[in-house]
């Protein structure tokens, strides 16, 4: 017992109560991986929309340089400011310069918006002073890198414009880049070949959609406390930035002001480049359009297009209000638009922490239900276990048992043969056949209990049920199991009750039986209607009766309340456990009561035929 206590603890218990510990403190970390996956959902969700904006921007660019072949060819160069701003609405000032550095339009003399142009890029456009151009690092970042070749010839030039900005002082986000982000060279995307009649090639790299930013190294950058730029900048003049593409973007910082331009060079005349300056404010409802998330999404997340400074300019809940500098995600728009970012918010920021909770206590209630669910099965398997050993030794007790009865009758039988056989006497004769009957009949009840549990354990035995005389057949079991036992407490007149004759019979013998041996010799019969519609067989004897705590076991198989090798009191432990069975599988029952006078008194009841 104490082995199997030992393995059972070792195998199962301390196993399970490892799993249940490992598995409760999994969900200290529950809230933190809930909201590492909606942070990568809603990351994917920004990074889209980011991407429908740099989309978008590129199908503008297109758009300008169409408009800007429709112009060159039928227009006089030094009104092309105004033309273009009359085709093309996003335009707020458009110009025109030559690859050496003249600028052609708009004139010096003209509105207010071009006055201002011309004040903030005048400089920069004619080659005169460069300024910081931006690009993509060379590692893989969220925004989506459209090629990245860069011939042989042209990584000199990419060095010499890394060099040329090494002098510069370094932005507050470029200290926490990687090594590898800091170095200021541009990238080119989607390379094309040199257009014919062109300015010779400088020594930068060329593309035919070259998309290069430039910032003022004064302006100071909307950083949230932790995010960093992908866009890294590097110096270059404005016919570097040139080359040999044909359009490109450009978008610098002038004070606080961003000026994004839009540039393009037509096959008619290549020297000059056409470029304008983009009013972003004629976009405003496209990027209302662009930044809408997935129907799921838009009922729990708010959507903001934020500028330079941090500030919305559309969002997709106009009455929403928030820290817009602290999204719980964002990705950056691109060089079109650098410090640009697409934020995502929460509109319920706690909803996260619930539904974790949620799932905390729910996943906590499951895990402790399936510890007290380990608990309860290991104590049932403990009880069943102990149940099991309690039967193997009853079972060793009854083989002793049964083969101590059997040995018994057998050796009286064997003496009273051998005396009756030497003894010529008819009164000791009569006195030894007496005996030897009445050993033979106890030698057969046993072995017919025997039998009859072994029946009965397999489920073999069936009982046919009739209405019989309960008081005649009390009386005549009462005349065969000893002919001058008295019977004055069995009623003369008829009480009919329904079911198995002889197996009624059977459970009375084996009552007497018990009474019999426990007793002091006298044992008391009687029989009564009751008023619930039952027969009651009354067996009392007033011998030590049954110990405290041992009522219902002495209906157990195999279990004696006294065991007969040590107390000398001749049984199997059978005779009330088949009295049991055998009643109520006839309708009726066997209790025990102890007897008022002292002893054991136990009852048969049985259906009457009227109450059947």
């Amino acid at each position: 017992m104490r082995k199997f206590a030992l393995i059972f603890v070792l195998a199962v218990f301390l196993p399970s109560i490892v799993l249940g510990w490992l598995a409760l403190d999994s969900l200290r970390n529950q809230e933190f991986v809930f909201e590492r996956q909606q942070e990568l959902l809603l990351q994917g969700t920004s990074d889209t929309l980011a991407e429908r904006i740099r989309g978008f921007l590129g199908e503008k660019q297109n758009e300008f340089g169409n408009q800007v072949d429709q112009l060159a060819s039928g227009t006089d160069v030094v009104a092309f400011d105004e033309r273009v701003r009359a085709i093309w609405p996003a335009a707020t000032v458009g110009f025109v310069v030559t690859l050496d550095g003249k600028l052609v339009a708009p004139s010096a003399k003209g509105n207010g918006p071009a006055q201002r142009f011309l004040e903030a890029n005048s400089r920069f456009l004619t080659n005169a002073e460069s300024a910081e151009v931006y690009q993509q690092p060379s590692q893989p970042t969220p925004q989506p890198v459209v090629g990245n070749y860069e011939p042989e010839s042209q990584r000199s030039a990419n060095s010499e414009l890394a060099k040329s900005s090494a002098g510069k002082p370094q932005r507050k986000d470029e200290g926490a880049e990687p090594a590898q982000q800091k170095a200021k060279a541009f990238e080119p995307i989607d390379s094309t070949a040199k257009v014919p009649g062109a300015a010779p090639p400088l020594s930068v790299p060329s593309s035919q959609r070259m998309i290069a930013r430039s910032v003022n190294p004064q302006k100071e950058l909307k950083q949230s406390d932790t995010s960093i730029s992908n866009v890294l900048p590097a110096e270059a003049e404005f016919h570097q930035l040139i080359g040999t593409a044909m359009s490109g973007s450009v978008a610098r910082f002038v004070g606080n002001e961003l000026f994004v331009i839009f540039w393009h060079r037509t096959t008619v005349n290549p020297k000059l480049v056409f470029g304008a300056e983009v009013n972003l404010n004629r976009f405003t409802k496209d990027f209302e359009h662009l930044i809408l998330p997935d129907y799921d999404l838009a009922k729990t997340v708010c959507v903001a297009l934020l500028d330079d400074k941090g500030k919305p300019v559309v969002t997709t809940m106009p009455r929403f209000a928030t820290n817009w500098k602290r999204p719980f995600v964002a990705t950056e728009v691109g060089e079109v638009l650098p410090h640009w970012e697409i934020g995502v918010y929460l509109l319920n920021p706690a909803a996260a922490n619930q539904i974790a909770t949620t799932v905390q206590r729910s996943v906590g209630a499951t895990i402790v239900l399936l510890l007290f669910a380990i608990g309860i099965g290991s104590w049932l398997i403990w009880r069943d276990l102990g149940r099991q050993i309690r039967l193997a030794r009853q079972k060793t007790d009854f083989v002793s048992n049964v083969s101590h009865e059997l040995k018994t009758p057998l050796t009286s039988i064997r003496i009273f043969s051998e005396l009756l056989a030497k003894n010529p006497d008819p009164d000791r004769q009569k006195r030894y056949s007496e005996i030897i009957v009445n050993e033979s009949s106890r030698l057969t009840r046993l072995i017919n209990n025997v039998l009859d549990f072994a029946r009965m354990d397999r489920g073999e035995t069936k009982y046919e049920r009739e209405v019989f005389d309960l008081n005649a057949l009390v009386r005549e079991t009462l005349t065969n199991f000893r002919p001058n036992f008295a019977s004055d407490g069995v009623d003369s007149s008829p009480l009919p009750v329904h079911g198995n004759r002889d197996a009624v019979a059977q459970v009375l013998l084996n009552l007497l039986s018990n009474a019999e041996k426990y007793g002091d010799g006298r044992i008391d019969v009687t029989t009564r209607r009751s008023e619930n519609g039952l027969a009651t067989v009354q067996v009392s004897d007033l011998g030590p009766g049954v110990p405290h705590g041992s009522e219902e076991k002495i209906f157990e198989q195999f279990y004696r309340a006294h065991n007969s090798l040590s107390s000398g009191i001749q049984g199997a432990g059978l005779g009330l456990t088949l009295a049991r069975r055998i009643a109520r599988a006839n309708g009726g029952d066997v209790i025990y009561e102890p007897h008022p006078g002292g002893g054991s008194q136990f009852s048969i009841k049985l259906s009457t035929a009227q109450a059947e």
